[in-house]
């Protein structure tokens, strides 16, 4: 700046010198004032030529008016102290070529119609109230002072240079024929004046390289569309509105409080500009790879072009909103390294504009951004934070903001509502603040969330893994998402709607509150834990498809002392871990195997559509209810029936134990038949058995009857088959256990009932079986009963001696009664009693071991005979002693069969039997005892 003010300064001193060769001074003389014209007022009596310098410095109070049009080469005007010399132009023109020095006691006045032209330089002050500059310069030097006041001044073909200050006090400025104004020091505008720029024809170019201040006036200072106003400098609007309709704009920007820059479109910022305070900008901020320091506020403003915000930028939006637009500058691009605070009013995009965020993005308001103000969408690019800071209520970025984040999401406060884009990045969300993404904006990648806010509206994922922690509350998921291995995600009070989406688990599902809901066949695979904190239900099925939720991981029912339900159309298919600690799961379809453990007081209830398959292991002391339907199940562990229904192929394996409860079991061959295996332990605690259509059960391992309850073989169709290969058992019970109507009960192993009796309505099948009885003492032992009449005995009677108890002479045990029998058992399997012997008593009504001290007569064949291919032999008995006859065809090695069992009546008995072509028999009777 210093330099062009001296090449201009030298350039018009070359001019005054060249005149000075020739000039001379004339004096104004007259003290009383008077005009320009009369030669008597100028020593010498002359009026100052073109060559001349006019001194007017005289002492006294006076005034000189220019009444002719005159040309100089200098003026010099009033003196240092004193009395006042006016100098007054109020018509006609003064060409100055040359230098106007003004003193401190002189007054340069330009009014009226008055001229100045020619090129000349202002040393002190020029007053212009009116009048014209024309087809010249002025240089105003520094310290001097050009003052415009009303009605102000008209540049025409003029260069006005100011390297001092240019007080605008009021007036306009009404410019023609393309003048040119340099401002390298202080123009001040001090009124709400305008600049014209054209008055006739031609533009004016105001380029300001000092400072451009407009200190007064609370309206607006106008600077119109034919002034192209060019900004290096500082721009300094301490009060009222600065419009700026033209030009180019960079260096500074101060703001006041409560003031205004106001730029219009065809004004446009590069390079790079700073500004200051708290004042705002409204009109439009066009920029050309502008770069913006500082402090600014946008209110009702509208950016375009390529507009970046620096690292200590700070931008805030104001109650008038902001737009970014690409129509003005045919695109826009606000990229931000710095802060932008979004505090009010609204964001508008037109013209598809793009948003690039570096740094920090603060909505700080509950406003919206609307991508689509005209035409095109908005792209907001966020690579640093975008915070929601303040505000309860909602922050919209709308369907035409196309919202694409790789940075952060930090959601303070209130909620945050992106309708369109793609996530990834991290989201943090404060408690009490919502994320409300709609079903458009899509995750992809990785998100990592944090904070105890809530998710709401939509997640939609494409192949998005999704870490940290998140709360969704009345959301829809969409699309493909991974759960990490350190995500936690919890479930809210208003549920979750899984549609058509996949989600897979790695981490953690807390659901503790709200339903879960599938539509359009969604599909679930947890190999975390899903842990089900509350009594809540999962309904697989809205408007079409079933959702299918394989569990490879933890299904957990962690707390909740109801019902977590699985509805009939949510597949739960299971090869990992059921873990139910508190009140009871329902499943009620799917199927599988895995692991299940049921602690003390909880309940697992599948439904009629969940079907056990391969091997399933059971643990805890809660409860089975339900339907536990098989499909080749293989059952481990330990189990506890309340009211359970078992169906299809069930095998209990040797390391199962399972116990019946309270309600009960039922065995139910519909609508599949029913095969109950069991090579564990059956435990029948309490409540009753139960079949129905038909079912089967195959007893290989212990069935132990604990309580005195009832076996019912049928409930409407059907009869139950209870095969027993291996031990039917009652130990503790003294009652009555009753194995019902419509079970067939065959015995092939051993029913021990070691207290109480075994009741059985239908007579049940005993060949090749054992019958064993618990014996206390003389009044205390097991019994087994058949209520039917015909009963027919076959296979092994045993007993055992309980509590050290020795039976006596005479003592009797009554230990199967029936209506009548057939047939006599085929073994005796009795303890040892030293000096006793064991006699058996078919009677009419009951089976009776008695104890004898008689001592059995010795075998002594008699009249042994054979005819016709029968052998007989005769023996003699003693009444009540039991007896088998047994044959062997060779005696090494034996393999003795029993023809006959039988309780003698009398002191004889004769036996026949066929030989059948055998070439030898040997024969031999067995005394039980």
């Amino acid at each position: 700046m210093k330099i062009r003010i001296q090449i201009m300064l030298a350039a018009l001193a070359l001019v005054i010198v060249a005149n000075s060769t020739r000039a001379a001074n004339i004096i104004w003389t007259n003290t009383a004032g008077g005009t320009w014209s009369d030669t008597t007022n100028w020593n010498p009596n002359q009026t100052p030529g073109s060559g001349d310098v006019a001194i007017i410095t005289n002492s006294g109070n006076y005034t000189v008016t220019l009444d002719t049009s005159a040309t100089v080469s200098g003026l010099t005007l009033g003196t240092a102290s004193g009395s006042t010399q006016v100098f007054s132009i109020s018509a006609n023109t003064l060409t100055l070529n040359g230098q106007a020095l003004v003193n401190s006691n002189g007054q340069f006045n330009l009014s009226g119609s008055g001229t100045i032209g020619g090129n000349s330089v202002l040393n002190g002050t020029l007053n212009c109230s009116g009048g014209k500059l024309l087809s010249g310069a002025l240089l105003v030097s520094a310290s001097s002072v050009l003052n415009i006041s009303t009605p102000g001044v008209t540049l025409n073909a003029y260069i006005l240079t100011n390297a001092g200050t240019v007080t605008w006090s009021s007036g306009d400025l009404s410019d023609d024929s393309s003048p040119v104004i340099y401002n390298y020091g202080l123009w001040n505008a001090q009124s709400d004046n305008t600049i014209s720029g054209a008055s006739s024809f031609g533009n004016t170019t105001f380029n300001n390289f000092g400072t451009f201040r407009k200190s007064a006036g609370t309206g607006t200072t106008f600077v119109d569309g034919d002034t192209a106003f060019n900004n290096t400098g500082a721009l300094d609007i301490q009060t009222g509105t600065l419009a700026i309709q033209k030009g180019i704009g960079s260096g500074t920007c101060n703001i006041a409080g409560g003031a205004t820059l106001s730029p219009a479109s065809s004004y446009t910022f590069t390079n790079s500009t700073t500004f200051s305070g708290t004042g705002i900008i409204n009109g439009f901020v066009i920029g050309n790879n502008i770069v913006l320091n500082g402090t600014l506020t946008c209110s009702g403003a509208t950016m375009s072009g390529a507009v970046t915000l620096a690292s200590n930028a700070v931008l805030t939006v104001g109650a008038s909103g902001l737009t970014v637009s690409g129509f003005y500058a045919g695109n826009a691009f606000l990229t931000n390294y710095g802060t932008v605070d979004w505090t009010n009013g609204s964001l508008t995009g037109d013209h598809s504009p793009q948003i690039y965020n570096y740094t920090l993005w603060n909505a700080q308001a509950d406003s919206t951004f609307d991508g689509q103000g005209g035409s095109g969408t908005t792209t907001f690019n966020n690579f640093g934070t975008f915070r929601k800071s303040s505000g309860t209520g909602t922050t919209t970025l709308n369907v035409s903001t196309v919202f694409n984040n790789s940075g952060g999401l930090d959601i303070q406060s209130g909620t945050l509502a992106i309708q369109k884009g793609i996530g990834s990045g991290t989201c943090s969300i404060t408690n009490g603040a919502v994320f409300s993404p709609a079903s458009n904006y899509t995750f992809t990648n990785t998100t990592t969330f944090s904070g105890d806010g809530i998710v709401s509206g939509s997640l939609s994922g494409n192949n998005a893994v999704l870490n940290g922690t998140l709360t969704p509350s009345g959301v829809t998921v969409f699309g493909t998402f991974t759960l990490a291995s350190n995500a936690l995600l919890t479930v809210g009070a208003s549920g979750v709607n899984f549609n058509g989406s996949i989600l897979t688990n790695y981490g953690t599902v807390a659901w503790t509150n709200g339903t879960l809901n599938g539509d359009v066949s969604p599909q679930i695979y947890n190999y975390g834990v899903w842990d089900a904190q509350g009594d809540n239900s999962f309904f697989g099925h809205q408007t079409s498809g079933n959702t299918i939720f394989i569990n490879l991981g933890t299904y957990l029912k962690s707390s909740g002392s109801g019902t977590n339900a699985l509805d009939g159309t949510t597949i739960f298919n299971n090869s990992g871990a059921l873990d139910i600690r508190s009140g009871t799961l329902t499943i009620q379809t799917g199927g599988g195997g895995g692991t299940c453990n049921i602690a003390s007081g909880a309940i697992f209830s599948p439904g009629s559509g969940y079907t056990f398959t391969n091997s399933t292991t059971f643990s805890g002391t809660g409860s089975v209810s339900g339907l536990l339907a098989g499909n080749n199940a293989v059952l481990n562990g330990t189990l506890t029936s309340s009211g359970a229904t078992m169906s299809g192929t069930l095998t209990l394996a040797s390391n199962t134990v399972l116990n019946i409860g309270a309600s009960g079991l039922t065995v139910n061959g519909s609508p599949s038949p029913a095969f109950l295996t069991n090579y564990g332990t059956v435990s029948w605690n309490t409540g009753a058995l139960l079949g129905d259509n038909g079912p089967q059960i195959f007893n290989y391992g212990s069935w132990s009857v604990q309580g005195n309850n009832a076996f019912d073989g049928r409930q409407s169709s059907g009869t139950t088959t209870f095969n027993n290969f291996g031990t039917f058992r009652k130990s503790i019970a003294t009652g009555t256990t009753t194995l019902g109507d419509f079970l067939n009960f065959i015995n092939t192993g051993t029913v021990d009932v070691q207290n109480g009796t075994v009741s059985f309505v239908v007579n049940p099948a005993l060949a090749g079986g054992t019958l064993k009885f618990g014996i206390s003492s003389s009044n205390s032992f097991g019994n087994i009963n058949f209520q039917a009449t015909g009963a027919t005995l076959a296979g092994t009677i045993s007993a055992n001696l309980k509590n050290l108890f020795a039976p006596t002479t005479n003592d009797s045990f009554a230990v199967l009664t029936y209506g009548s029998h057939t047939g006599t058992f085929n073994n005796y399997n009795l303890p040892n009693l030293p000096g006793l012997i064991w006699q058996t008593n078919y009677g009419s009504t009951a089976f009776t071991l008695s104890v004898t001290n008689i001592a059995p007569s010795s075998f002594s064949p008699t009249a042994i005979t054979a005819s016709g291919g029968t052998f007989s032999f005769s023996f003699g008995t003693v009444t009540g002693q039991t007896y088998q006859i047994q044959s062997t065809t060779n005696l090494v090695p034996a393999n003795w069969i029993t023809n006959l069992t039988f309780q003698a009546t009398n002191s004889s008995i004769t036996f026949s039997n066929l030989i059948n072509g055998s070439p030898q028999l040997f024969y031999r009777t067995v005394l039980q005892q």
